[in-house]
């Protein structure tokens, strides 16, 4: 895969997930978390509308990038997929760590997709 399709469907992805967790912060919390405690569902959704914001902002470096040469693209994409892995064991930390009573899905599946798309593009 090239580096430009790279970026582009990381940057697409990472759009549309920032996007929904700015927009439907308290859905987001209800699937992963179930139900809060009433006190804890506002807070809950600013911490998610915040991650949402960063994950908003790696799409558009991903996408306002994909246009660099072969060279810095593979560089910006090792990059991403290091970070990724980051992103997915502080994700999984959460369960050993007693925060959590289980790993969520979602973000285990969309991350493993990003890191084998900046992989096999870098």
């Amino acid at each position: 895969m090239d580096t430009t399709t790279a970026l582009t469907i990381i940057g697409g992805i990472l759009m549309v997930l920032g996007i929904a967790k700015v927009i439907f912060p308290k859905q987001f919390n209800q699937n992963i978390m179930g139900d809060l405690h009433a006190e804890a569902v506002n807070p809950a959704a600013a911490i998610r509308v915040a991650l949402g914001g960063a994950i908003l902002v790696s799409g558009i470096v991903a996408l306002m990038c994909r246009n660099l040469p072969a060279e810095a693209a593979s560089s910006l994409l090792m990059s991403m997929g290091i970070g990724f892995i980051v992103v997915m064991a502080s994700v999984a930390s959460n369960k050993f760590r007693g925060f959590s009573n289980n790993i969520p899905m979602p973000p285990m599946v969309i991350f493993t997709v990003l890191i084998v798309v900046a992989f096999s593009a870098a």
